[in-house]
């Protein structure tokens, strides 16, 4: 089937202006992520998006070679279907993009940028309006089991991101205290009932977690990380951290995201955990799915 390109969503290009992204090497969902704000970047500015697949992605697991790996990654998102192909193009000038919030793209040119985010954080309509694209682009191949699957209660995804990020030190400011995210989780399970909830933990081995033990979660710990992401898309919530890779989950999944402030935009329906102590019981229901406040679970399955 053939998979619509998401360009179309937001315009045509008179200009014949192109602009790809390319020459990462960190991980799949900085990557993901990157890929989808140059598609904003080229609609914003109603240039063609050309798709460059992925090349080289951080984190292969062992038991892969980094061709198997990448090809992983661009089957299971689907980014380039649908889409104008960068090989395809002719013999354009390729033309570097190092600072694309200062520029627009060139005119006749392939403009090659890393990423778009510094344009692309402030455009939050579009980002929400690319949601169903993205969608049907991930789900065009076949996905995981999870262990989300059990639909007879309400799956709460938790993302606790440790390992590469610590309270102090490099990328300190990507770190949110465990007492944060226990104290958030569980005003939304006793909002929601807690005979009706089951939280999911996921986060890495090797680190002090105990203070979620009260939660009585499932542990996920070093799951692989394409299962792990589906997991959290699957999620009837999901708290997502300061990170590309919860974030791009909540885009695509159809949860009430529950996410701590990021770099990356909040979109409308979602809620921020800065403003959750500030936010009385009853507000917080109605900025709740209505379909998460049913009853009955039994429902939903």
């Amino acid at each position: 089937m053939a998979l619509p390109s998401i360009s179309v969503v937001f315009g045509r290009n008179p200009k014949r202006a192109y602009v790809t992204c390319r020459d990462r090497r960190d991980g799949g969902g900085a990557q993901v992520c990157a890929h989808l704000s140059t598609i904003l970047y080229a609609a914003h500015h109603r240039a063609t998006y050309a798709h460059t697949p992925f090349q080289e992605i951080a984190h292969r697991p062992s038991d892969l070679s980094p061709s198997e790996w990448v090809k992983t990654w661009e089957e299971f998102f689907s980014i380039g279907h649908g889409e104008t192909q960068a090989e395809d193009i002719g013999d354009l000038k390729e033309v570097p993009l190092p600072k694309p919030h200062r520029k627009s793209p060139r005119k006749g040119a392939l403009n090659v940028v890393h990423h778009c985010h510094k344009v692309t954080n402030q455009l939050v309509d579009a980002w929400d309006a690319l949601r169903p694209s993205m969608r049907t682009k991930y789900f065009h191949h076949a996905k995981p089991a999870t262990p989300l699957d059990d639909k007879s209660k309400l799956n709460l995804a938790v993302h606790v991101r440790r390992g590469d990020v610590t309270s102090s030190g490099t990328f300190s400011e990507r770190f949110t205290e465990g007492t944060t995210i226990h104290s958030h989780v569980h005003r939304i399970v006793q909002l929601l009932g807690p005979d009706h909830c089951q939280v999911h933990l996921f986060s890495q081995a090797g680190q002090n977690l105990s203070e979620f033990d009260s939660l009585e979660p499932q542990w996920h710990l070093d799951l692989d990380p394409l299962t792990t992401i589906h997991a959290m898309v699957s999620a009837d919530v999901l708290f997502a951290a300061k990170s590309c890779f919860s974030w791009l989950a909540g885009l695509i999944g159809n949860g009430q995201v529950i996410q701590d402030d990021f770099w990356h935009p909040s979109m409308p329906d979602w809620i921020n955990f800065s403003e959750l102590p500030e936010l009385p019981d009853d507000q917080l229901r109605l900025r709740l799915q209505p379909s998460l406040l049913a009853p009955t679970v039994a429902s939903r399955s």
